[in-house]
C-alpha cells in the first residue's frame, strides 16, 4: 500500500538498502514474518518478482495504519482500459489480443515482471475470469506510476 525499502538484513539498524519496492509491486515471501526486536517491526524475507532481488521488507511501520505490504490474491481488477498482449515484451499496438475494460477481473498465471524495454512497465500474465481461454500480458502500472490494474 506504500513504497517500502528492500534491504539486506532482518535487523533494520544493521541493514543496507538494496532498492525500493514500488506501490503495487509483487514480492514472493519466502520466510516470515519475523520480529526485529530492536525496532519492534515485523519483517519478511522474499524475492521481488520485478527483478529477482532477494531481501527483507517491513510489513508495516510503528504508527497505526502504516501498512507497507498486503497479502495478494491471485486476481486483478482493471482500473483503466489497457491492452492484453500475446507476449511480455509486446507493449505497442502489435499482437494485442483485446482491450480490457474497467471492472473486468483477471486471474494471475505468472506474477509481475518488467517488460524488457526502455519503458519499465510492470506487467502480469493473466486470463480473464469470465473467459479463461483469453489470456495474455497486461500492464499493472506504467513508468509514470499510472495504475491500470489493482488487486481484486
Amino acid at each position: 500500500t506504500k513504497e517500502v525499502t528492500l534491504s539486506d538484513n532482518r535487523l533494520l539498524a544493521e541493514s543496507r538498502q538494496l532498492r525500493r519496492l514500488a506501490v503495487g509491486e509483487v514480492m514472493d515471501v519466502l520466510r516470515g514474518p519475523m520480529l526485529d526486536p530492536s525496532s519492534g517491526v515485523y519483517r519478511v524475507y522474499g524475492q521481488a518478482l520485478k527483478d529477482g532481488i532477494l531481501g527483507y521488507a517491513s510489513i508495516s511501520g510503528k504508527k497505526a495504519g502504516s501498512s507497507f505490504l498486503i497479502p495478494m490474491q491471485n486476481s486483478f481488477r482493471v482500473l483503466k482500459p489497457v491492452s492484453l498482449h500475446k507476449e511480455l515484451k509486446d507493449t505497442g499496438d502489435a499482437n494485442v489480443i483485446r482491450e480490457l475494460v474497467e471492472g473486468e477481473v483477471l486471474e494471475v498465471v505468472d506474477w509481475s515482471r518488467n517488460a524488457p524495454s526502455a519503458t519499465s512497465l510492470s506487467r502480469v500474465q493473466a486470463r480473464l475470469q469470465e473467459d479463461p481461454d483469453v489470456a495474455g500480458w497486461a500492464t499493472i502500472a506504467d513508468a509514470s506510476g499510472t495504475m491500470f490494474l489493482e488487486a481484486a
